[in-house]
């Protein structure tokens, strides 16, 4: 009986072992697909990103962000039928986890919350990456404040890869909280290993801090900041668009400038000095727009 006994209880140790097996390798096989399909689109999509930057608008413009959308279509597709071909197979929380952030990316949040608010209070390895995901989350939804909260919670405890720095840039640039982003633009340029796919962004981040800067009448800081962007970029367009705002920024709390017109209308030339303690309203518009002459 005593013999028995012992064959069924390694029976069944070796039914679970085969079946932990057997989800681990299913889990491996489709994290590798999933790797390899993230990969494939990110490539089309970085080769359609550098052709947009290069063509001029006009019909060719259009067939590149129709090609865009169409890999977008294509790619949500094929992980779409990647969660479905896997569907059937026994349920582990790696592989939950691993089908949470396919969700994600295909747009499927509700589901994808169901497995991660399980997992992230579980007590597993996995509940840290959860709340990862729920972070992600979070910032996709635009629920910042919880998103910031959580993200705290776990940030000392995170992996320094793309994904983690990526969050760096979300809350710099989408956060509504000026504090908030001034901290995690800070952050990101602190960062001493960023990953080379995310080095031109720094640019774009000095500029950021500059209308921060801007915003709270901080002009030698903002100036400080938009030249350390314009001494990285290599985009023609930003650099005219942030040599205008140096300008502009350089004519912030100074004098106004002598009023200058060839004709006035309905009353003889005006000076400001002659204006000095009076409300004078200035009405700019373009001899072309009709909606202004009227």
């Amino acid at each position: 009986m005593a013999k028995k006994i012992w064959l069924a209880v390694l029976l069944l140790l070796t039914l679970h072992f085969c079946h932990s097996k057997s989800s681990l390798e299913e889990t491996r096989q489709m994290a590798q697909s999933y790797a390899a399909c993230t990969a494939k689109y990110n490539r089309l999509e970085e080769e359609l990103n550098a052709k947009m930057k290069t063509t001029g608008p006009g019909q060719n413009l259009e067939k590149i962000i129709a090609a865009y959308n169409r890999t977008l279509a294509e790619k949500k597709a094929e992980l779409e039928n990647l969660l479905k071909k896997k569907g059937k197979i026994a349920a582990s929380d790696e592989l939950d986890l691993l089908r949470s952030k396919i969700m994600i990316e295909i747009g499927r949040f509700a589901d994808a919350e169901k497995i991660i608010g399980r997992l992230s209070l579980a007590k597993s390895s996995l509940a840290l990456e959860a709340k990862l995901q729920k972070v992600i989350i979070h910032l996709i939804k635009r629920r910042s404040a919880e998103a910031l909260a959580l993200f705290k919670e776990i940030e000392s405890q995170l992996k320094k890869d793309t994904q983690f720095y990526n969050i760096y840039l979300t809350l710099a640039f989408s956060s509504p909280e000026a504090e908030v982003s001034e901290e995690y633009s800070l952050k990101f340029l602190a960062c001493p290993e960023l990953p080379v796919m995310l080095q031109p962004y720094k640019t774009r981040v000095y500029a950021n801090l500059a209308t921060l800067a801007k915003d709270n009448h901080q002009l030698e800081k903002a100036k400080g900041y938009l030249e350390k962007a314009l001494a990285l970029n290599s985009d023609l367009s930003l650099k005219a668009n942030w040599e205008a705002e140096l300008k502009h920024i350089a004519l912030l709390k100074q004098p106004a400038p002598p009023l200058q017109a060839g004709i006035w209308f309905n009353t003889p030339p005006l000076t400001l000095a002659g204006l000095k303690g009076q409300v004078a309203v200035i009405d700019f518009w373009a001899p072309w727009c009709d909606h202004c002459r009227v």
